[in-house]
This record gives structure tokens, sequence and C-alpha cells, in this order.
């Protein structure tokens, strides 16, 4: 009975932990390891080939900077605006600042406002710290996985 309880509080533990918010949990991924991560993906992103000195180029720089100077000072991203040579419709971001769009989705950008839309969009996932909170959520999942599933039913 003793053990039954104990697995049940455990579990209730778990959970709780699970679904609580970045604020209230221990944060597994420092500002300075998004920072890195995002280095290192840039360097392979890059590598595949980015469209530089056009005009896109500068209004992605302008719009970008632009939206930058409305956040808080405290964000403490240096981002980066860049555009990949590629024909697919796409825009993303990785941590540490790097907001891509692909030279493809210029096609169908015809005011600044919707570059704004685009980048600003881009710049939001950086802000708000998406990736981490991913990678955060996923590490809780897989703790709670752990503990309620025997390693004779897990996956090898």
């Amino acid at each position: 009975m003793l053990k039954k309880l104990s697995s049940i509080l455990l579990l209730i533990l778990l959970l709780n932990f699970a679904f609580m918010s970045p604020a209230e949990a221990y944060i597994f991924v420092s500002k300075a390891d998004a920072q890195r991560v995002g280095d290192e993906y840039s360097v392979q992103i890059e590598g595949r080939g980015t469209i530089n000195g056009t005009p896109f180029n500068q209004v992605m720089d302008e719009v970008g900077q632009q939206i930058v100077r409305t956040l808080p000072p405290n964000t403490g991203i240096n981002f980066r605006f860049r555009i990949l040579a590629d024909s697919q419709v796409n825009a993303f971001s990785v941590p540490g600042g790097h907001v891509y769009t692909t030279y493809g989705i210029w096609n169908l950008l015809k005011t600044y406002d919707e570059v704004a839309f685009v980048v600003g969009h881009e710049v939001g996932h950086n802000v708000r710290e998406h990736y981490e909170r991913t990678v955060e959520s996923a590490a809780k999942k897989q703790i709670v996985y752990d503990v309620l599933v025997p390693n004779k039913y897990k996956l090898k």
C-alpha cells in the first residue's frame, strides 16, 4: 500500500512539473546555450547559400532593425537578418537572433508592412524564447516517460 501511495505521489509531482510554466520550473536551456545552438545552426543554414547586396537585403535589414528598436533593451539578443538562396516560400528564425527569409518569399511581399509582419513574427519567436521552451517541454515529458514506462517497454 505504501509503495502504491508513493508511486501515486510521484506521478502527481511529475505531472505537476511537466505542466509548470517556464517561470515556475527549472530552466534547462540557458541564454548562452540557446545562443551557441543558434550560432552553430546558422553556419549550417548560411552554408547552403545566401543572397547579398540586393534591395531586398536592405529592406529586410531596415525593417528588422526598426522592429528591434521597439523591443525592451533587456532582451540581450543581437539580431541578424539574412535572405537564403532558396526559391521556396519560407521564413524562420533560430535562437540567438538569426532571422531568415527565403528568396522565394520576396515574390509575395509587396509592401513594407508585409515584410514587417513576416520579420516581426520571426523576431517574436526569438524574444519569446520558443526554441528554449520547446526543448524544456520535451525534456519534462521525457522525465515523465522515463519514470512511468518500464525499460522493457521502451523503444530501442
